[in-house]
């Protein structure tokens, strides 16, 4: 009945693992499968319109149609549209089945084209793959992932550290721990 925020745009898929990892299953925790597809891309766009980035898109991925939420997605998608954000959608499944919870094909091309986006249909885990890698045909990124190693020399500290504990040694021997003849 919400759409819910869980984490900024990052190229860290270690990190997107990790969340997703931590997301339960509407079934698995008592809740009904509801849908707020409309929320979802205003909760998107909200973050995205955001970003300078040349390429902003949503991938809307869903196993149904909109049956909760306060927003409508089409005037969602007009408001991402409006912002230059382009709107992948994909479907799972089939839009046979119970109407409640049915694939919703013609909302999610409709949502597509207004966003100059593109609707794709996965049965399988490999049409899924498939999916993925046509729209990053589409939209090449040119982000990068940066490596950023943070260097800080420490020899200089060792260097006097040891220079020190030399001249105590020094000091020492010939005034404390001086050997008697």
């Amino acid at each position: 009945e919400d759409a819910f925020y869980q984490a900024p745009p990052t190229l860290d898929t270690y990190i997107l693992q990790e969340i997703l990892d931590q997301v339960p299953l509407a079934g698995s925790i008592g809740l009904s499968n509801r849908t707020a597809i409309g929320l979802g891309i205003a909760q998107s766009t909200n973050v995205l319109r955001q970003r300078e980035n040349p390429s902003r898109i949503i991938i809307l991925l869903t196993d149904g149609a909109n049956n909760t939420g306060e927003v409508d997605p089409v005037s969602a998608a007009q408001a991402a549209a409006t912002y230059g954000i382009r709107i992948y959608t994909v479907g799972l499944g089939t839009s046979e089945g119970d109407p409640q919870n049915a694939l919703d094909e013609d909302l999610l091309r409709r949502i597509a084209r207004i966003t100059d986006g593109q609707y794709f249909n996965a049965l399988s885990l490999e049409d899924l793959r498939s999916v993925y890698e046509e729209i990053d045909q589409l939209e090449p990124s040119t982000a990068s992932r940066d490596l950023n190693i943070l260097w800080q020399d420490q020899a200089w500290g060792l260097l006097l550290t040891a220079l020190v504990l030399l001249l105590i040694e020094r000091f020492l021997r010939h005034t404390l721990f001086q050997s008697i003849p």
